[in-house]
């Protein structure tokens, strides 16, 4: 079996929280592109995007706690491997 994430930085015990944490990163960048455009209709559009961006957010959280619920692990090698099983 071949898992390409195992190297370096990603050898701790909570990768999945910490692949939802760089997931939220990226809003901040959007807010600040609207905001610092000093356009109304660029923070509007912004301000959509945001929203948007957060709601597909909770649903892959969601999903990612059920698979951590079953496979009872926050590893991701242990998701590999409940793959290899079932």
């Amino acid at each position: 079996m071949v898992l390409p994430y195992r190297v370096g930085l990603t050898d701790m015990s909570l990768r999945v929280l910490f692949f939802l944490c760089l997931v939220g990163v990226g809003v901040y960048a959007t807010m600040g592109a609207g905001w610092f455009s000093n356009s109304k209709y660029a923070l509007l559009g912004c301000l959509r995007s945001v929203a948007q961006t957060i709601s597909y957010e909770v649903s892959l959280a969601m999903v990612v706690i059920v698979l951590v619920v079953v496979v009872g692990a926050y590893r991701l090698d242990y998701f590999g491997g409940c793959q290899a099983r079932c």
